[in-house]
């Protein structure tokens, strides 16, 4: 009894660290609170992207948490390429043709759809897409299920009578 009442305070404390912050978002939290807003074409890339990763992750059989976290470990890297086309060919690299084509096809959507400005401090919009869409990328990975594998068969019963 005595470690649950020393334990309790601890894991309380927890839960307000998973609780009390934002989760994490394409677009920007307004100052006087809400939900997020997505205000410039890098955010819609990356919440265009994050649906569309989703989605194609739903679709796979099997997603096991090593290949999650695997892909999670590469994003960074994702984000420093200087292109949509090196970004696109890295993602085809490490996680496959599916993925990257869901990237480029809404990379291309919102090129060719969206009013949005891009942010006031976006130098190269080739940088400003790459980081968009490599963030929505990695907030779909962090949001991801794994798959239940599949229980093994149950074992065959001894044939016979019982062992003596």
């Amino acid at each position: 009894m005595r470690a649950a009442v020393i334990f309790l305070p601890v894991a309380l404390g927890a839960c307000s660290m998973v609780f009390g912050g934002r989760p994490e978002s394409c677009g920007t939290y307004p100052q006087g609170g809400g939900p997020a807003v997505i205000a410039t074409r890098d955010e819609e890339v990356c919440e265009i992207v994050r649906l569309r990763v989703i989605r194609q992750l739903d679709n796979l059989s099997v997603l096991e948490r090593d290949t999650i976290d695997e892909l999670i470990e590469r994003v960074p890297g994702w984000e420093g390429k200087r292109d949509v086309d090196a970004l696109v060919a890295a993602i085809r690299n490490d996680a496959g043709d599916d993925l990257a084509d869901e990237v480029r096809r809404a990379i291309d959507d919102v090129m060719t759809k969206s009013a949005r400005p891009l942010p006031a401090d976006c130098v190269d919009v080739q940088r400003c897409l790459v980081k968009g869409a490599a963030r929505g990328v990695r907030i779909a990975l962090l949001y991801a299920t794994p798959s239940k594998p599949e229980a093994p068969p149950p074992a065959a019963k001894p044939q016979g009578g019982t062992p003596k």
